[in-house]
């Protein structure tokens, strides 16, 4: 089904939606309710799959506007249900050892061919983690090559030295895609995804488990067509959803990515079936989301809160490796340090603020140093063209006029809109051109995406290539260009934003710094921001004193 709508409504692609007739007066109950999924979506229309076939149509034929709401699926409360059962299932051993009542088990140290393409820091990190008889964390801060490097090639040495059968998850649709870019990158073309092709990259879609299997009628057939394959990748909720699969297939190997944004919950009835387990992650940046606020999370009970479950909205991974640290079970657990993604510049500030000073530049990587220039010749005469030529890491001060609790911010869209504008003519005074797919830009409302999508469409700046989006969208992606539309207007709605760590790390703030290899550019209103002493830190180091816009 395709509809009209309007364009600030906050939908994306992939969404699970409830449309209903829009009546003037009835209740939405009054008629029947559709639920569906927004497979299509663009300026003008939006196309809708049906959860449930229709074959009558009147009814969509009657009615000339709708009204849409998102939705969500009972199914994932019940996989958590489903997931808790099974781990009361499990022997008593396991059971501690998910509770780390008892400490993994030791290491037997296994030979690892260094690699001439790895640091000395990922060579040893290797060794530990095919030595590991039980489970093993890997904290990995941005850009530090936990998916692009870690997983391609302990995924080579795995399927060239070893006969395991491994399952490759991650949290989000995204960062799945990143994990099966990396298994292309090993030169591991043959894998089996599960999940749907509508939250699938089109790259990956031949890899479907419903895509390999769409002429089998029989359960044997089923196993042979899976058991073909050593490595089987998708989310963690697309394979709770399918428990069917492990009496299909036994696993030895369990692999999740991106783990910090995992509640206990959900992985409790799946880590303990398994002997080698690897959780790679950094709880410095998202969390798992979770809707109850933070005094509803906060456990009680002494017994619980001896093991690390203090809050029920952090991660397994994030009680976990504390409890390792803790309890001194270094064979169990390391850390990333040297990333090659950010510029130096652009690295300095997070490094110091979230990871107390712990990042690095790669080795040999010589175009992130801080020496390295941003290559203009040519700058043209005006003051936010020389900002955005001479410096890296920007905070462009734009007063607000909106309602306190607004989820846009005009002013601050209209200055994206410059900034780009500014960006562009940049390039091709240089001779150069900007390509839109990299640069991106975060702000943490769709309403606010919306709003700037169509300033931008008003200066016919064309949004094929440009990705607009929220933090969370972002996390594991990363652009030359990052442009922040913070959209605070007020200080309560900047403590509805932040995103604190249990140690007190802010980690949306974190995780949108970190998207950018080259330059980072703030907007935001300082009158908001400034009793925030991350935000204050980051205005009095990087303010820039162009006025043109504060007042707007």
């Amino acid at each position: 089904m395709t509809f009209f709508f309007f364009f600030l409504a906050n939908f994306f692609l992939g969404d699970l939606t409830i449309f209903y007739p829009a009546f003037k007066s009835e209740a939405p109950l009054s008629s029947q309710l559709f639920k569906g999924t927004i497979i299509a979506l663009d300026t003008s229309s939006i196309t809708v799959r049906l959860r449930a076939k229709q074959f009558n149509d009147s009814l969509f034929r009657n009615y000339e506007f709708w009204n849409m709401e998102h939705d969500s699926l009972d199914s994932g409360f019940n996989v958590l249900f489903r997931s808790l059962f099974q781990f009361c299932n499990y022997q008593l051993p396991e059971r501690k050892k998910f509770l780390s009542l008892k400490p993994p088990a030791p290491s037997k140290p296994k030979e690892w061919p260094h690699h001439q393409q790895l640091t000395d820091e990922q060579n040893r990190i290797m060794g530990k983690i095919i030595s590991a008889e039980d489970y093993f964390l890997l904290w990995g801060p941005p850009g530090t090559g936990k998916t692009s490097v870690i997983v391609k090639y302990l995924l080579q040495y795995l399927i060239n030295q070893t006969d395991e059968q491994i399952l490759l998850l991650a949290y989000t649709n995204r960062a799945v895609d990143e994990v099966c870019h990396a298994l292309i990158a090993a030169g591991l073309p043959d894998f089996l995804r599960i999940g749907s092709k509508y939250s699938t990259d089109l790259r990956y879609r031949n890899n479907l488990l419903n895509t390999l299997t769409a002429d089998i009628t029989s359960r044997i057939d089923l196993q042979r067509a899976i058991l073909k394959y050593r490595v089987v990748v998708g989310t963690i909720s697309s394979v709770l959803g399918k428990p069917e699969l492990f009496e299909l297939k036994k696993f030895d190997r369990l692999i999740i990515d991106e783990a910090t944004q995992v509640l206990e919950p959900m992985v409790a009835g799946l880590l303990p079936g398994f002997q080698k387990v690897l959780l790679i992650g950094d709880h410095h940046q998202l969390a798992a989301v979770v809707t109850q606020g933070q005094q509803e999370r906060l456990v009680n009970d002494e017994s619980l809160i001896s093991i690390g479950v203090s809050d029920l909205g952090n991660s397994y991974f994030e009680r976990i490796f504390s409890r390792c640290e803790e309890e001194g079970w270094s064979w169990a657990y390391d850390k990333l340090s040297y990333q090659g993604r950010m510029h130096e510049d652009v690295m300095q500030f997070p490094s110091d603020q979230f990871y107390g000073g712990m990042l690095k530049i790669l080795p040999g990587n010589q175009n992130i140093q801080q020496s390295a220039p941003l290559h203009f010749e040519k700058i043209p005469d005006d003051l936010l063209s020389t900002y955005l030529s001479t410096r890296r890491v920007l905070f462009f001060p734009v007063r607000s006029k909106e309602l306190f609790n607004s989820k846009i911010n005009v002013a601050e869209s209209k200055f994206v809109a410059e900034v780009i504008e500014k960006l562009i003519q940049l390039y091709e005074v240089n001779n150069k051109t900007l390509s839109l797919s990299d640069v991106g830009v975060i702000t943490p409302f769709r309403a606010q995406i919306a709003q700037i999508k169509t300033e931008l469409e008003s200066r016919n700046i064309f949004l094929d290539q440009l990705l607009i989006d929220t933090v969370e969208r972002f996390q594991g992606g990363a652009k030359n260009i990052i442009i922040i539309s913070l959209c605070v207007n007020s200080e309560n709605q900047l403590d509805n934003l932040i995103n604190l760590s249990s140690d007190h790390i802010d980690r949306k703030l974190n995780v949108a710094l970190t998207r950018a290899k080259d330059q980072v550019i703030m907007i935001g209103d300082p009158q908001a921001l400034a009793k925030n002493p991350v935000y204050s830190a980051f205005m009095d180091r990087f303010t820039c004193a162009y006025q043109a816009f504060i007042d707007q």
